[in-house]
This record gives structure tokens, sequence and C-alpha cells, in this order.
């Protein structure tokens, strides 16, 4: 499988939504190197479990400085030997009650022996000794019964950079404890704020969301199309000699001298990392959070909390899907997702990170190298970029490609209509029906998956949709093209699925496919 070695493929992504929970043959039936382009499902509401507290015994301060934190706010209301408050965790959780917001909760017990009632707590950005901000107001718990624990939290946001939350139990010294120095707790944290939520929109544009995430952090207002358009990705046809594998450019348009492109006609720099080790990938993610620095890293969905991908571990699939991080703690990594800071474990991350279909310990960020230019500005550098590509010109790809592919551009066409016979059909059958067993409708899944036009159909239909806004001449061509290609890749699709049909209720019999390859390569000459 290319992994980390092969930038070029990283993140890229095939629509097998409706068939991956039940064809396991024909996910392996792709072959070495095309097994990284499986993708998932992602139209689910998404709702994060909240993370499971773990105790953490902390000491950060004597006693003599816990009771000096504010004595003159409060007086003094009991005195009870042999009583005890401990702060025993601290940890951030996902509850959704803002956006961009994380919550902070604090785990108190009462270990002594009597109830205690009105027990203050608070939350600090920073030291509450060395000038640390409190972060909302005093949370009271009405009562705490001998024995009990109980998390409270406050709801945080607008930080960006490193720094340590504390939490603190009792701070005006209300109860005289045998224990002044268990009343606290920190946690080292790194966030980086306010990063722009853009929804991918269309399964495989996972990727594209991220960037658009990034580039709009940084002064951009795209949404996941415009990221598309600006890195000529639907223009990106190439031709495998493989039937039906004309390549969209979603799946294309990924590799190292593509995001360099789109980071260049936006005055960013990327700094495109996969890193050898866990280690070296956790330091390079606090060093870049630290910095203020969002970026983008390839994951496996199975291991996210959200319910969205908990159809994944029901039928035990693996997949790939491109996150953006905005933060860390001592035990978890902070995503952004549909607006929402998604809280993860630290194990479960490391999970995600290792298993992804992409590359692991993939890192993808940018930085500004001057002011972001103006649309028609990056419109007009992409412009020749993309006449090129369809054109057809090897040059206008990334290296790599000219290595693997013949044909580029309009001439996919031509070549791909010359796999439309019923002798070369014949051999892609034979070797479906051997991948799938000799089970036949297996072997029409397996078929159904190597027809790639309707991913071109997508793409090209935000095209039209975008090049059709706006008002050159260049743009106009464009979009009746791109329109054109979308309602041909339609009629493809629509055909190929046609003729899958006629054959299984044929029993097999290739009798059947004639008169729809022939209607595909009549299409094909459009």
């Amino acid at each position: 499988m290319m992994r980390s070695k092969n930038l070029a493929i990283i993140l890229s992504f095939v629509l097998l939504a409706s068939v991956l929970s039940a064809h396991g043959s024909a996910i392996s039936s792709l072959g070495e190197g095309q097994t990284s382009l499986v993708s998932t499902p992602i139209r689910f509401p998404i709702i994060t479990k909240s993370v499971e507290a773990k105790a953490r015994e902390v000491e950060i301060a004597s006693a003599q400085n816990m009771k000096e934190l504010r004595p003159q706010e409060k007086e003094v209301v009991s005195y009870h030997k042999g009583e005890n408050l401990a702060a025993v965790s601290l940890y951030l959780a996902n509850k959704y009650q803002a956006p961009d917001a994380i919550n902070v909760v604090g785990g108190v017990r009462n270990s002594g022996s009597s109830t205690q009632n009105d027990v203050v707590i608070q939350f600090f950005l920073e030291d509450p000794h060395g000038g640390g901000t409190q972060i909302g107001s005093d949370v009271v718990i009405s009562s705490l019964s001998p024995g009990s624990t109980v998390y409270n939290w406050v709801t945080w946001s607008g930080f960006t950079g490193s720094s340590h939350i504390y939490f603190v139990v009792d701070p005006y010294d209300s109860l005289a404890e045998e224990n002044e120095g268990d009343n606290a707790d920190s946690l080292a944290i790194g966030m980086v704020d306010d990063v722009p939520w853009v929804w991918q929109e269309i399964n495989g544009f996972c990727n594209y969301a991220g960037l658009a995430m990034l580039f709009n952090f940084y002064g951009a207002d795209h949404n996941v199309y415009e990221a598309v358009e600006f890195a000529c990705c639907p223009h990106s046809m190439l031709y495998l000699d493989d039937w039906l594998a004309l390549y969209a450019g979603w799946r294309v348009s990924q590799s190292a001298s593509d995001y360099e492109f789109a980071g260049l006609i936006r005055n960013l720099a990327v700094d495109m990392q996969v890193k050898e080790s866990w280690p070296s990938y956790l330091a390079e993610l606090k060093t870049k959070i630290n910095a203020g620095i969002p970026f983008v890293t390839s994951v496996d969905p199975y291991y996210l909390p959200q319910d969205d991908w908990d159809l994944l571990r029901v039928y035990d699939v693996h997949s790939g899907h491109a996150a953006v991080v905005v933060g860390y703690t001592d035990s978890s990594v902070i995503l952004q997702n549909r607006g929402d800071n998604v809280v993860v474990g630290l194990d479960s991350f490391r999970a995600a990170v290792e298993s992804t279909l992409g590359a692991s310990y993939l890192l993808i960020s940018y930085t500004p190298t001057g002011p972001m230019p103006s649309d028609e500005v990056m419109f007009l550098e992409t412009l020749d970029k993309s006449i090129d590509r369809l054109w057809g010109y090897s040059s206008a790809y990334d290296s790599l490609w000219a290595q693997i592919f013949d044909v580029f551009g309009a001439p996919s066409f031509a070549s791909l209509k010359q796999d439309m016979t019923p002798e070369i059909f014949q051999v892609v059958f034979n070797d479906a029906m051997a991948s799938a067993g000799g089970n036949l409708a297996e072997a029409l899944d397996i078929l159904a998956l190597r027809c790639d036009l309707w991913g071109c159909q997508i793409c090209w239909e935000g095209s039209a949709c975008y090049y059709g806004t706006l008002s050159y001449p260049e743009a106009a061509a464009l979009s009746d093209l791109s329109a054109q290609l979308s309602s041909v890749g339609e009629d493809l699709w629509t055909a190929h699925a046609e003729m899958l049909g006629a054959i299984y209720d044929a029993g097999g019999n290739l009798s059947v496919a004639e008169p729809y390859l022939s209607q595909m390569a009549s299409d094909l000459d459009q």
C-alpha cells in the first residue's frame, strides 16, 4: 500500500458508501496501492460523546498559598477537623453548549466524614497566584455528601497558544481541611481558536474541506467547491489501462505539488510532513498548535468518538478521513468538526492516525507569506493550469502521475472509448469474477466500483455552478464545458449501471452488454 512514502496519493478517496459494509472482497479487489482510496459515508448527524473522567492527583499549590487566594472576598463559615475536599480530575469534554467552545470539567471529592454544602469551585487560565484569569464564574455545589464525587464545568473559548488550566476547590478557604494541598489540579493545553468550519458536502471532499478551513483561517472566504476549483481539481482527467478508470480531479489533485500550488496562489507557504513515529508526530502536533497553526491530518474515523462513525464499527470497516486539528491536552487531541471542538482521547486519536488508509503521521499546514489575494487574482492564476490540464498536457500534473499514467485530459476520453468493446469487457468481467470467487453479484459490485464516472460528474457539476457565477469569458466557456461533461458523465454512469443490471438478469450472459457498450462509446465521442 502506498502510504507515507507516496505523498502524491495521500488522502485520496473513492465513493464506496453504498457497498462498504457488505463487500469486503470488492474492497480487496482494488489491489495493492488502491486500497488507500477507500472512503466512508459521512452524511450522518454528529453527536460527540463526552470524554470519561480520569482521576489525576496533581499537587500544584501549598496549603498556605491556597488559603491566600482570595481571603478577603468571603468569610470562613465552617471548621471541621478530619474533613477534606480534593480536586480529583480535570479534563475537557464535548457538551456543545457554544460553537468553538470547550467544556472544562473538574471533579471534586468529599473524602471527609460530613456533608459539605455550598462548595465553591473555580477554573483559571494560568496560575491563579500568578495573574491567571478566571474562566467563567464561581460554580457552587449545593451539597456534597461524604465519599461522593461531583463533576462540574464551565464553557471556555477565545484562547490561542499553549497554557495551563487550573481547577481550584474551596478557593475562599471556607473549610479547614487536614490536607489543603490537594485542593487544586492543572491541565496543560494548546488551542487554536476561531478556525472556521467548512462542510465537505460530498463524500471524498473531506480533504479539500479541511484545506478550505485552513485557507479561511488565514483570510480567504472559500467553500469546498472554490477550494477544489482553485486547485484545478475537476480538470484532472487521467486514463489508466483499467476499464472505466477515468479518474476525477478529487482523486488526483491531492499531491505535494497541488498543495504547494493551492498555497502559492493564496500567499501561503505549505508545510507538508509525514513523520516516522508517533512520538515525533505528537511533538510536531504540539509545536504547531502552540504556535497557533492548525493543520490537516489523516485519520481512520473508526476510532473517532462521533456516533456517525458507529456504522464502521458495526461492520468492522476501516477507512481514511481528513480532519483538522485545533488543540491538545495532556490526555486528548481536539478536532474542529461541524463548528464544534471535538475532544478525542489520546489513545483513540493515536489509533486513528496509525490505522488510517491515508498516510500515517501526516501534517499539512500553511503559514502566510503575504496578504490574501482577491478571488479574481486567484482565479486568473489557476485558469491557465486548468486549460492545460483539459488539453492533456502532462506537465500540468504532478510529476509522479506522469510515471503512472500515459494519457491526460480530453485525450483520456478517446482512450476510454477504445475500452468499450465486448472483447475488453470480457477480460475485465473474468477478472472481477475471479476476485469474487465466482459470485456473480459480488463481481458486478466490483465492476460498479471501477466505474468512477459518477465521481467525475459530481465534480463537473460543481465546476459548472461555480464558473457560472463568474463574469470572465473564459469562465463562461469552462462553465459550458463542465456542464457538458456533467451531462455526459451522468449518461455514462447510468448506461453502465443498467448494463450491470442486465447482465445480472441474464445470469452472467455477456451478450446483453454489447448495446450498452456501444452507447457508452457513442457518449464518449461527444
